[in-house]
């Protein structure tokens, strides 16, 4: 019993002692409890301990308070498409291997949200195709004065590219590419037209320029572009694919040949300087489906055409 309780219960008790007595004195006998008038004593009687500072309001329990955003386990599961590769590492998406290309965590559940695809990709360690490319110097060009010699008897795809996966060759299916670097002189002796500069057609082992008649009658080359008839096409070293103008016709690249001279040669007279060149691709084809250059993945092309020596031939043989 506490002591609260105590003094509350004494008071009552000399409270109705109180009362009983002045009833005696004034010789009210019969008097009972239910007549004594409410004295006040200043004393609670209420047990509920109200001890200032208690917090009765509801108290259910529950913690309120904001626990602000919520970070996700784990790195973000999204693929290489989106995040990129270390070095020496490339991005491959294989067929059976499902992972998202772009992922976000979502703060308000804690978990990671992601597209809904399997194009992510996964970085691996690439295995290096054997040389040489099947393509020859057609996709790769060559270096400094050297020209691309092509053997068209000879069936060699146009371009190919490494899987990084089997390290094999992919290559186009087609027999236009192909041919080796050569130091040939190519204004005088020639095997094809391709040894010759642009403008110029392989005549009996001689370069010559091209005069073509102004007839128009369309053709469509290789390239995807349109030619006035096949003697222009030629004499571009374009092969043609059909008579008749192409489909989409108009579309190419507008920008110059980003492998400059490598690729391209130079006229009768002029050598291909690469003396300013930082970074140049040996070769590239004109995309005409998105209008742009697709090039070889190196530093080796570039360069503008100045007046030069012309090299003599280096095998006499060469000539017819």
């Amino acid at each position: 019993m506490t002591d609260r309780t105590m003094r509350t219960r004494a008071a009552v008790a000399i409270a109705a002692a109180l009362v009983i007595g002045a009833g005696w004195g004034a010789g009210c006998s019969d008097a009972t409890v239910s007549d004594t008038p409410d004295v006040n004593l200043g004393v609670d009687t209420d047990e509920t301990d109200t001890t200032p500072g208690d917090d009765t309001g509801d108290d259910t329990g529950e913690d309120t308070t904001d626990p602000g955003p919520l970070e996700c386990d784990g790195p973000n599961p999204q693929g290489c498409v989106s995040t990129g590769c270390p070095d020496e590492q490339v991005c491959v998406v294989l067929d059976d291997d499902c992972i998202p290309s772009g992922c976000f965590c979502d703060e308000e559940i804690g978990d990671w949200a992601c597209d809904d695809d399997c194009g992510g990709g996964r970085c691996v360690e690439p295995v290096t195709c054997r040389p040489p490319n099947p393509a020859g110097c057609t996709q790769e060009g060559c270096p400094g004065d050297l020209i691309c010699v092509r053997d068209e008897d000879v069936c060699a795809p146009t371009s190919c590219e490494c899987d990084p996966l089997s390290g094999a060759w992919s290559c186009e299916d087609d027999c236009d590419g192909g041919g080796s670097c050569e130091d040939v002189d190519d204004t005088v002796y020639c095997r094809a037209d391709w040894n010759c500069p642009i403008g110029s057609i392989c005549e009996g082992g001689v370069c010559e320029v091209a005069i073509c008649l102004p007839v128009v009658e369309p053709v469509c080359g290789a390239d995807g572009q349109t030619y006035d008839n096949a003697c222009v096409a030629r004499a571009a070293h374009v092969a043609v694919v059909h008579d008749g103008p192409c489909e989409g016709s108009g579309i190419s690249c507008e920008e110059p040949n980003p492998a400059g001279c490598t690729q391209d040669g130079c006229r009768r007279g002029y050598i291909c300087d690469r003396r300013e060149v930082k970074c140049a691709p040996t070769a590239c084809r004109c995309d005409t489906v998105t209008n742009t250059w697709s090039c070889t993945n190196d530093c080796d092309g570039g360069g503008v055409c100045v007046p030069g020596i012309i090299l003599p031939p280096l095998d006499p043989a060469l000539a017819p």
